[in-house]
């Protein structure tokens, strides 16, 4: 019987290695189609990563056309030529990177710029902007995790006293004790939602949301500019890449523009819609403008300028941050650990001596 088995495996293996051997076709992992791991591996890059990416496949000899058909990040809008979807997208979204990469491609179908350059450009602007968010969230992830700390351990305490001691259970079902809890835990709330605005201020977005969005797009129109097209035709188009706040602005620079206004005249009464805190962005412009100095230079360096005042605004929120933490920890946490941890277990205790005021509760 053994023989026979051993007999019967011998064979099944030599008939396979028999047909593998005879088999003309080659094998199947030679003709597998790689396209499903090809937009896989794409989407899981970051939108600076597909840019370098981007820029690689159009040196090697592809096009900007059957790049973004076959894995743009971004999900266009509408139907029509790819320029139409592209300003329609540009038109519908928030996203401040998705509109740098939108413009940068549109840029390069409809002005005719270098794309490779381009991209380029575009993954080194967007690999700052993450650099800053990263920096941002690390500096940040300290406080948040000593904000939740603070705000859940006297709510912790409290349960585990509430559980493990009768008399503390007792002296938080009294109106005196339930009239503590409630206060501590309104102060609790207040404390978290203080900490958490000063952590993510979003009263500070708010108030630079302008000023984030005409940097913004000053650093799009600086791509177009310093691959060689004139900032006069540049500005004409530049209500596209803008958001909604600042589109009447620069639409109706580019409607000055097109009637034959000088650009000095129309960066003038731009400079007259922005904040103070922007005007040197608009000035440096100007003064470019009127000394004849090369747009790409300039505006090279105003992006330079730009960044420089992102890592201050940065390093400033880093440095203040533990001070302007102080504020609600002190003022409102502090009191919500007093009474929801301290106060119970101190009142229970001292409602059990026969000499205490609170042994009547």
């Amino acid at each position: 019987l053994g023989n026979s088995v051993l007999y019967m495996v011998a064979s099944c293996a030599g008939a396979l290695g028999l047909r593998s051997t005879i088999n003309p076709r080659p094998a199947s992992r030679v003709m597998r189609p790689r396209s499903t791991n090809t937009v896989r591996q794409q989407s899981k890059l970051s939108l600076s990563e597909w840019c370098t990416q981007t820029a690689r496949d159009v040196r090697s000899g592809s096009s900007v056309h059957d790049i973004v058909s076959n894995g743009f990040p971004i999900a266009l809008q509408g139907r029509g030529t790819l320029a139409d979807r592209l300003q329609r997208s540009l038109a519908s979204t928030d996203h401040s990177d998705e509109r740098l990469i939108l413009w940068a491609t549109y840029s390069v179908i409809v002005f005719g710029i270098p794309a490779g350059a381009a991209f380029d450009r575009t993954a080194e602007r967007l690999r700052i902007r993450e650099q800053l968010r990263h920096d941002r969230a690390l500096h940040a992830a300290p406080a948040r995790l000593s904000a939740r700390s603070l705000t859940a351990l006297p709510v912790a305490i409290l349960i585990l006293l509430t559980v493990t001691s009768e008399d503390v259970r007792t002296f938080v079902q009294t109106p005196i004790g339930m009239l503590i809890v409630f206060v501590g835990c309104v102060l609790n709330e207040f404390g978290r939602r203080a900490m958490r605005a000063v952590i993510e201020p979003s009263s500070r977005r708010r108030h630079s949301a302008l000023s984030q969005d005409l940097t913004d797009t000053l650093e799009g129109i600086s791509l177009v500019v310093m691959a060689g097209v004139p900032l006069r035709t540049v500005l004409m188009s530049s209500s596209t890449i803008v958001t909604v706040t600042l589109r009447p602005t620069f639409e109706q620079m580019a409607f000055d523009l097109a009637d034959g206004a000088l650009l000095v005249d129309a960066l003038e009464q731009l400079r007259h819609n922005v904040g103070e805190h922007d005007q040197f962005v608009v000035h440096t412009v100007i003064e470019g403008q009127r000394n004849g100095s090369p747009m790409s230079q300039t505006l090279s360096n105003l992006v330079d300028n730009i960044d420089r005042r992102r890592e201050r605004e940065e390093a400033q929120y880093v440095r203040t941050l533990p001070v302007r933490l102080a504020g609600p920890l002190v003022g409102l946490t502090l009191p919500a650990f007093v009474c929801l941890a301290v106060l119970p277990p101190l009142a229970s205790s001292l409602a059990g001596l026969s000499t205490s005021p609170l042994s009547s509760l």
